[in-house]
């Protein structure tokens, strides 16, 4: 019998780590823990949301690509300059930099398209991912 990790299963996995993250964050003696595992739990929430998606892999790597190195490249801007959304600086704790921003970050950006695009999308099926709107403006990534 092989075992498949349902929405169901991914939502409620996902909020355990969220709730996990804001009690551990709210308690001074563990913020510091909490704080340095955000780089695992985001590569765990991306593993876990690959786990579970229906949308086929190749479609998921297609979708993955543009959106990290997009997310990537406007916080590096963000970084460098202030631009778009003020100054911001990333501590050491979120792993490799490339010009003083996580390379991690480009995955949150992936996260955060992908659950918006599914929240919004929740009564149609979500097996081309890889086509979604950005402000009204359909994108297909073929």
């Amino acid at each position: 019998m092989q075992f498949r990790i349902t929405a169901t299963h991914l939502s409620s996995i996902i909020i355990l780590l969220h709730l996990i993250g804001v009690i551990g964050i709210s308690i001074p003696q563990t913020r510091e823990l909490v704080i340095s595992l955000t780089p695992i739990h985001l590569i765990l929430s991306l593993g876990l949301l690959i786990a579970g998606s229906k949308t086929p892999r190749k479609q998921l790597v297609k979708a993955f690509l543009p959106i990290f190195l997009i997310g990537l490249i406007v916080e590096i801007i963000g970084v460098q300059t202030g631009f778009p959304f003020g100054e911001y600086v990333y501590g050491k704790v979120m792993g490799l930099q490339i010009m003083d921003t996580p390379v991690v970050i480009g995955v949150n950006w992936f996260l955060l398209s992908y659950l918006f695009y599914y929240s919004k999308n929740k009564q149609q099926s979500i097996s081309d991912f890889s086509c979604f709107r950005i402000d009204d403006i359909d994108g297909c990534i073929d």
